[in-house]
């Protein structure tokens, strides 16, 4: 059995991931902030840590004596009108959680990132994660991704034991804002996909 946190565990993702472990016996708790949203976690019974991946000190409070961190908290919008909140919360965000990691001595940081972060290929081919990241650099979701993984990647860097996931679009149940399920709703109602649902 290990302790786990899961840094926004209120979100889908979250919510499912915290389900999932707590099925499997794990002790699981979640970092909430104290207005957070707590429809997700319908029928589970999760202890919770009150904080911020903003604020460095409710964070490694949060984290002390875990085994594990999954980091699935962020901000996925798609407008430039937030990215100053964007940026701090998946940026300087992952920036605190992996410096909670490497202080609290945390065994194995989760840290879920986005296709979004990935590099197009150049012709045919398949985008992977070896593949170089070549949007435009700028206020977006998927430049905050980026400069998150780097974040996480230069905790490893220091000694912290890390992977990062790059998931698509994400459909399943908890999902509350009906962000992945929308993609089906669309392709019933025979409207075009949009590129704002990757994440």
């Amino acid at each position: 059995m290990k302790r786990v946190l899961i840094t926004g565990g209120t979100g889908f993702v979250g919510a499912n991931l915290t389900a999932a472990l707590l099925e499997r016996g794990h002790d699981v708790r979640i970092l909430r902030r104290q207005t957070s949203d707590l429809r997700a976690l319908a029928g589970l019974e999760v202890p919770y840590a009150i904080g911020d991946v903003r604020d460095p000190g409710s964070l490694k409070a949060a984290v002390r004596s875990c085994d594990m961190v999954v980091h699935t908290a962020a901000i996925v919008k798609f407008w430039k009108a937030r990215w100053t909140e964007q940026f701090s919360v998946n940026v300087e965000g992952t920036r605190n959680v992996v410096n909670a990691c490497l202080s609290e001595g945390v065994t194995r940081l989760v840290h879920l990132s986005s296709i979004a972060a990935l590099g197009h290929p150049q012709g045919k081919g398949t985008a992977d994660e070896n593949t170089p990241y070549n949007w435009v650099e700028g206020p977006s979701y998927k430049y905050s991704k980026r400069l998150a993984e780097l974040e996480v990647l230069e905790g490893i860097r220091k000694g912290l034991n890390a992977v990062i996931v790059n998931p698509s679009v994400i459909i399943g149940e908890r999902d509350i804002h009906f962000h992945g399920g929308s993609l089906l709703t669309n392709v019933k109602k025979g409207r075009r996909s949009s590129t704002s649902m990757v994440g």
